[in-house]
């Protein structure tokens, strides 16, 4: 079967500052992440011929193509879903450069999430709701803490999992932030204490269990395989890539399904992406898993076959994502330490891990896996030296 094994690769990344109030408009911060993904890849973005961006960002294609003196742009394309797209940005750009639709392929995210539109609140303004929230909604469960918090409560009660356990998620991400220069969180570890005194947001979730609301952008430029090597930096290639919406028609978390537990999304995109790649669970070196919500780490590495269903608590909390572990996960911080750029940081940290310049670098880091969010749809890459 004919995949996009090893046709394209990321040739450059680049990242504006993380914060609370950038002070920049989202056009603004696109394109100063975007300056420096081409600074990055030693281009310059002109060179850039095709764009994929989230349909959720404020800044659509042409603006930023006219802003960054694009002259065409041959292909472009979007992914909806929020954070569960992120990956199939990479997957979209890497189709086009392999099929000759384009050369250089921008993928971006760029959100002004804290001082803008802030997505953790609960949406009270709606006077209609129709498809699979109104069976919920009208009886308060809004938010998303509060959808994420009625899965993380019956992992708890079909597996023994606890609140530590989940924590342990959270004070591992903390750890590495601490170390990241570019994190929301450097220099600012946790202590269990002040997790344990967090408020709740939405019972068993902890404020320290849920993603940095944040302002800021990231850019990702992807080139076909037999070129990346005529770039500034060492060429990470998509060893495999795989979305999948399940067989429901509900966004971000379904309750009406057999498990809660269990994400069908992210088990038949993670089989799908082995098989596409080659590889198993076993043989990665180092993951970025999608952290808006520490316990939705546990049920992803179940359903990306990681761990066996149900053992991902005790397997987490005896320090396994973290240095020397069986699987060093979210190295920058992820989403609860670094940043929420929807999950774009999670890819240009895997970049990292490939090309060993990451602050929390993984020794001989050569295959990375990376998530995008596991509710309703999702998507995974791996990325290989």
């Amino acid at each position: 079967m004919e995949t996009l094994r090893d046709k394209a690769a990321i040739i450059g990344i680049g990242e504006t500052d993380f914060s609370t109030n950038s002070g920049r408009t989202e056009l603004k911060l696109a394109v100063q992440a975007t300056l420096a993904a081409c600074e990055d890849a030693g281009i310059e973005p002109t060179a850039i011929d095709g764009m994929v961006r989230y349909d959720m960002d404020e800044v659509d294609q042409l603006a930023l193509a006219t802003t960054l003196g694009v002259a065409n742009l041959r292909f472009i394309a979007e992914t909806g879903y929020g954070g569960g797209g992120a990956c199939t940005t990479v997957i979209l750009a890497a189709m086009a450069v392999a099929t000759g639709q384009a050369d250089v392929v921008l993928c971006w995210r760029s959100l002004n999430e804290y001082s803008g539109r802030r997505f953790g609140q609960p949406q009270t303004d709606v006077i209609r709701v129709g498809g699979e929230p109104q069976f919920h909604r009208p009886y308060g469960i809004m938010s998303p803490a509060q959808l994420i918090a009625m899965m993380a409560r019956r992992h708890m009660f079909q597996y023994g999992t606890t609140s530590r356990q989940f924590g342990s998620v959270t004070m591992n991400s903390r750890a590495y932030a601490s170390n990241n220069p570019r994190a929301r969180f450097y220099k600012r570890p946790l202590t269990w204490d002040e997790y344990d005194l967090s408020r709740v947001i939405a019972d068993p979730i902890r404020t320290y269990d849920c993603c940095l609301e944040s302002d800021g952008a990231v850019a990702i430029l992807v080139s076909r395989a037999q070129s990346a090597g005529d770039f500034r930096q060492q060429p990470v290639y998509v060893m495999g890539g795989a979305c999948s919406s399940g067989r429901t028609g509900a966004t971000m978390v379904n309750f009406y399904v057999k498990d809660m537990t269990v994400s069908e999304e992210c088990q038949a995109a993670g089989e799908q992406l082995w098989r596409i790649a080659g590889v198993g669970p076993k043989e990665i070196d180092v993951a970025q898993v999608y952290d808006h919500f520490s316990p939705l780490v546990l049920m992803a590495l179940e359903d990306y076959g990681f761990v066996k269903k149900g053992e991902s608590g005790p397997w987490v909390e005896s320090g396994a994502l973290g240095p020397g572990g069986d699987l060093p996960t979210n190295t920058a911080g992820g989403l609860v330490g670094e940043a929420y750029i929807h999950g774009m940081n999670l890819i240009s940290e895997a970049v990292r891990q490939i090309r060993g310049t990451s602050p929390n670098q993984v020794a001989n880091a050569e295959l990375s896996f990376v998530s995008a969010g596991n509710g309703v749809p999702t998507s995974a890459l791996i990325l290989r030296k």
